[in-house]
């Protein structure tokens, strides 16, 4: 049986990210993959400021938009807002080419990685861990899980996070027109699915659509995204491949170790329950796994309570902000409409968050500075307010709208 100082379940950018940050350290590191790279995955595929904050150099060359406008749409039959920043607030890229990359980065760092090998089951004693799969069995005396939502090194050790969400999305190939009205853009609308958002991303050529359902039990998502793309007036695919997959979302202090094991990124429910987007907690927990992995290593000290608590105070207490406010913002549309007319500052500062400007606790904090201030003033500058119903149908014509909100970061 093979030997390693630590395995790696999962090559996605959690596991990726630790296979890198071990390989550099001179680790006998092996990744264990079960899919073959390149291969799709569902995902809008935006990286904040938090996530680029992270990545190596070189990633650059796989950015195929940045973002610099967004149009709010709040239904049903409600508010449409566009605002428009000086700088970008998210670099969009295509998951497949982007996990390749972060992959190939952890080979170039040492890790080896065996792809198309599922594990099936991992065993844990008092002087190591033993990873069963479909390739054979290997010894190790750390086991980081980055599997994902249905995580089987979660599930072996009965750390098995709830999956809450459920995520659909589709891409459309882009005429040269509507390449251009995208340029730059992403749509976003709210109230529709209930407890989520649709999402149109544009990518050069292409263009991501769907829907994220943030919510135990999620109804089928399909009808949501057929109506979306309807209201852009969009062709339904009939031929293109959809996919889904399931967030686990996050807010919730809940094991993400155990003894001689580290779960991160989906595997750990380190999901952002607001927006649903994850990528940015992956790379932060898989460099913290690697470094607690590595820690072990030189002290003998296998429980990782302290990467547990780490994990606490580094993501779960911005996560747990986001629940509670994901709960207030999509239990009351109307609060939605309210502050898209009425306190639009607080809809760009959350843009400027996803920027990397601000995190989630001085979002809140900034939000109980102005409530406690009587007649506040409204900003000056605000975006115009149109009727939904006002506005054409929401393909070309609607791109070609200029209701901006200019951006005061």
């Amino acid at each position: 049986m093979t030997s390693y100082d630590c395995i790696v379940i999962g090559t996605g950018p959690a596991g990726s990210m630790a296979l890198a940050r071990l390989g550099k350290a001179g680790v006998r590191a092996l990744g264990l993959e079960k899919a073959f790279f390149p291969r799709r995955k569902t995902c809008a595929g935006a990286l904040s400021g938090a996530a680029i904050s992270l990545l190596p150099l070189g990633f650059q060359h796989l950015v195929r938009q940045k973002t610099v406008q967004v149009d709010v749409h709040c239904l049903p039959g409600g508010l449409v807002r566009s605002f428009q920043f000086t700088e970008p607030i998210a670099h969009l890229i295509d998951r497949d080419q982007f996990d390749g990359f972060l992959q190939q980065q952890a080979r170039d760092a040492g890790a080896i990685i065996r792809e198309g090998e599922r594990v099936m089951a991992v065993e844990t004693c008092l002087d190591g861990a033993i990873v069963h799969s479909s390739g054979g069995s290997y010894r190790s005396q750390v086991v980081i899980g980055a599997d994902g939502a249905h995580s089987i090194v979660a599930r072996s050790q009965g750390l098995r996070p709830p999956v809450s969400g459920l995520g659909l999305e589709v891409e459309l190939d882009l005429s040269p027109r509507l390449q251009r009205e995208f340029a730059g853009r992403i749509i976003i609308h709210y109230g529709e699915p209930p407890n989520g958002y649709s999402w149109a991303f544009g990518k050069g050529d292409h263009a991501s659509f769907g829907v994220a359902l943030l919510q135990s039990r999620p109804p089928d998502p399909r009808p949501y995204l057929e109506r979306f793309l309807k209201r852009l007036d969009l062709p339904f695919p009939q031929n293109i491949p959809w996919r889904g997959h399931p967030i686990p979302l996050g807010g919730k202090n809940h094991p993400v170790s155990a003894h001689r094991i580290i779960l991160a990124g989906d595997a750990a429910g380190l999901t952002d329950p607001f927006t649903g987007e994850g990528i940015a907690y992956a790379l932060e927990s898989g460099r913290l796994a690697a470094a607690h992995a590595l820690g072990a290593l030189q002290t003998g000290d296998f429980a990782f309570t302290e990467y547990s608590q780490e994990v606490q105070a580094r993501i779960v207490s911005q996560l747990e902000i986001a629940r509670k406010m994901a709960k207030i913002f999509y239990l009351m549309p109307s609060l939605t409409s309210y502050c898209l007319e009425h306190q639009s500052w607080l809809v760009e500062r959350y843009f400027q968050m996803v920027r990397g400007d601000l995190d989630y606790a001085m979002l809140l904090g900034e939000i109980r500075g102005h409530l406690s201030v009587p007649n506040l003033p409204e900003k000056q500058n605000q975006p115009r307010t149109r009727q939904l119903q006002d506005i054409p149908k929401a393909g070309p014509a609607y791109l070609q709208q200029n209701h901006k909100s200019q951006d005061k970061g």
